[in-house]
């Protein structure tokens, strides 16, 4: 049985305003498919895409029952759910400016750290050529 690894369940905005669910193990490789138009028709057909949500790591049964779960919301859910999110960016960033970079002149907040990888996950721009051309 082959190892699968941890999972990312993700939303995109699509340029028509509709949202699309997939989940993956490699974030930045999967939304270069997207944006490339080599990942699904959905997405194909309705870019450029941003990604508005992010969550994980799960394990590969949690990430295809919150996948399900995801696609079976309504718009209203998820757009819901997507602003809870943003919410909690905001926080992560101002607790960022705060300690993160031992802003206080000690030495930087291992949680700190960690909220600045979960912030540049969660809202990075993915940047590789096809997506970007």
């Amino acid at each position: 049985m082959p190892i699968r690894h941890p999972r990312l369940v993700y939303i995109l905005r699509c340029h028509d305003n509709s949202f699309y669910v997939g989940q993956t193990e490699n974030i930045t490789q999967r939304l270069c498919d997207h944006n490339a138009g080599k990942a699904s028709r959905h997405t194909c057909l309705h870019r450029p895409l941003i990604p508005v949500y992010m969550e994980g790591p799960l394990s590969p049964a949690s990430a295809d029952a919150r996948e399900r779960q995801l696609k079976g919301w309504s718009r209203t859910k998820k757009e819901q759910l997507i602003a809870l999110t943003s919410k909690r960016c905001a926080k992560l960033r101002s607790e960022i400016v705060r300690v993160g970079a031992g802003a206080l002149g000690g030495p930087p907040n291992p949680s700190a750290i960690q909220s600045i990888a979960q912030l540049r996950e969660m809202l990075d721009f993915v940047k590789c050529d096809a997506a970007w051309d």
